[in-house]
C-alpha cells in the first residue's frame, strides 16, 4: 500500500485522485481557479486542464499514516543497479515483482528469487536501527532510491519527505511475503 501527499502552494484545500492530478506537474501552471465540483489549472501557453474534485469527507483522515517513527537511512549510490539486477530474478510479471530487502546495522542486503534463480548483493548503508526484513515492489523501490538518498525506515513503512511532498509505503514483512 502506498500513499502520497502533495501541498500545493495554491491557497486552496480540496481532494483530487493522483490520477486526475498526475498532469498538473509538469504544466508549469501560472494560473488555478476552481468551483464547487472543477479545479482548473493554467499552463503558460494557455493550456487549461481540469480535475474534477472528490467530496473530501468520504475520505479517512491519513495523517496517521504519514507519521512514521523510525530511523534515518542513508541510501548509498549504486543501490538502484543492485535492486535491477535482483529485478531480473523476481520479475514474474508486471504485478509479482517484489524484492526482499534485510537492513542490520550498517547492511542491506537485497535479495531477488524466481523460477530461474536468485541475486543477492550486500550494500553497506548508514542504518543504525534494529535488523528489519520486507518485501517491496523492485519498480518502486528503484524509483525511490533513484530521487532520493534518504528516507525513514520502521517496522511496517518507509517515508520519503522532501519539501514538496511525502511518500508513505506500508511494508510487507518477510513473515508474510512472497518469497
Amino acid at each position: 500500500v502506498q500513499c502520497a501527499r502533495w501541498p500545493l502552494k495554491l491557497g486552496l484545500d480540496c481532494t483530487c485522485k493522483t490520477e486526475a492530478l498526475a498532469g498538473v506537474a509538469w504544466l508549469g501552471v501560472k494560473e488555478v481557479a476552481e468551483n464547487e465540483r472543477w479545479i482548473s489549472f493554467r499552463s503558460p501557453t494557455g493550456l487549461i486542464y481540469s480535475c474534477r474534485k472528490e467530496d473530501s469527507s468520504e475520505y479517512p483522515d491519513l495523517s496517521p499514516i504519514f507519521d512514521v517513527a523510525g530511523v534515518r537511512v542513508v541510501l548509498p549510490k549504486g543501490l538502484v543497479d543492485s535492486a535491477k539486477l535482483g529485478e531480473v530474478f523476481s520479475k514474474r510479471d508486471d504485478t509479482h515483482n517484489d524484492l526482499l530487502f534485510s537492513f542490520s546495522e550498517g547492511t542491506l542486503t537485497v535479495c531477488g528469487f524466481g523460477p530461474q534463480g536468485e541475486y543477492t548483493k550486500q550494500v553497506e548503508v548508514e542504518y543504525t536501527g534494529p535488523d528489519t526484513e520486507f518485501y517491496m515492489n523492485a519498480g518502486r523501490f528503484c524509483e525511490l532510491a533513484d530521487r532520493h538518498s534518504e528516507c525513514v525506515l520502521s517496522p511496517d513503512k518507509m517515508k520519503v519527505q522532501t519539501p514538496d511532498y511525502m511518500w508513505v509505503s506500508v511494508l510487507v514483512p518477510k513473515e508474510e511475503g512472497r518469497g
